[in-house]
């Protein structure tokens, strides 16, 4: 890697760990974001653990495994399919809407200090910049095939 390139993989790591600080509840690091992320995609429904799996980018395995932590938090319910007993369903329940209601809270006043700092010409900037960081990633495969993320 070059220098600058060197810069740049210091400062994306330095803000992966101050971002996953901002987002910590009571329940430890990881909790509010996953359920806040449950919440936002089944709407208010359920969700299949296969539907967390890919949501998440994780193995069906490791679905489980979140959904059982937050299951033994009490923050979620889980219950099988109706139709298919091989199907697990998931859905946030009030306790874990208490949680959601923390992150929410704590995502506006993150982003609300944020684009204060910022200003408006840097904050659109930024999403901007952001947009094309997610496109890239969304249509470029970085591991060659095969190879396990390091």
């Amino acid at each position: 890697m070059n220098a600058q390139n060197d810069a740049l993989s210091e400062k994306l790591m330095h803000l992966r760990v101050m971002m996953r600080r901002q987002y910590v509840t009571n329940h430890g690091k990881g909790f509010g974001m996953l359920l806040y992320g449950i919440h936002k995609k089944s709407a208010g429904n359920t969700m299949t653990i296969t539907e967390v799996s890919q949501e998440f980018s994780v193995s069906v395995a490791a679905a489980t495994q979140m959904v059982k932590m937050l299951k033994r938090e009490g923050l979620v319910d889980i219950a099988k399919d109706n139709t298919d007993g091989r199907v697990t369903r998931v859905k946030v329940n009030a306790a874990g809407e208490v949680v959601i209601r923390q992150v929410e809270t704590a995502m506006s006043n993150f982003l609300n200090g944020l684009t204060d700092h910022l200003g408006a010409d840097d904050t659109a900037h930024l999403d901007s910049i952001l947009g094309k960081i997610l496109t890239y990633l969304a249509t470029n495969d970085i591991n060659p095939q095969g190879e396990k993320n390091v």
